[in-house]
């Protein structure tokens, strides 16, 4: 789904109000984009990309470009955020947090930071543990 920002509250970034998805491209959605020809394969990552694995459509994509995802953003009729949108959907209404979950920095139970050849995670995996920002973006 998804999900309507108004504004940042602070108004220090001057954000008029956007919608933004819930949660992050998944590898079976992006794999759709491929098939329809619009898309092409994300595996700049090689054997850590999770279009590799037929066990992964409800991972999220990797190993996209921003060209890459840009053509999806435009197949599924939506645009990538911009820098300052972005900041004011992670840090959430209160605009004082320095991460979704509050201002604990990150660590292997609330971010993947380093997941390059690591686990993979299902979409939805990392929300019990990381919580939710003020706008009810998880990433």
């Amino acid at each position: 789904g998804m999900v309507l920002i108004d504004s940042d509250a602070l108004g220090s970034l001057g954000v008029p109000r956007f919608c933004m998805d819930v949660m992050e491209v998944t590898t079976a959605a992006y794999g759709a984009c491929v098939q329809a020809g619009v898309c092409t394969a994300a595996l700049g990552g090689g054997a850590g990309c999770n279009l590799t694995r037929g066990d992964r459509g409800d991972h999220p994509i990797n190993c996209a470009s921003w060209e890459q995802a840009q053509s999806f953003c435009a197949w599924a009729g939506k645009r990538l955020p911009d820098d300052a949108e972005w900041i004011v959907a992670a840090r959430g209404g209160s605009g004082n947090q320095l991460y979704p979950w509050g201002s604990t920095p990150p660590d292997a139970t609330r971010a993947c930071t380093i997941c390059v050849s690591g686990p993979s995670v299902t979409v939805t995996g990392f929300a019990p543990r990381l919580g939710i920002s003020d706008y009810m973006t998880l990433s």
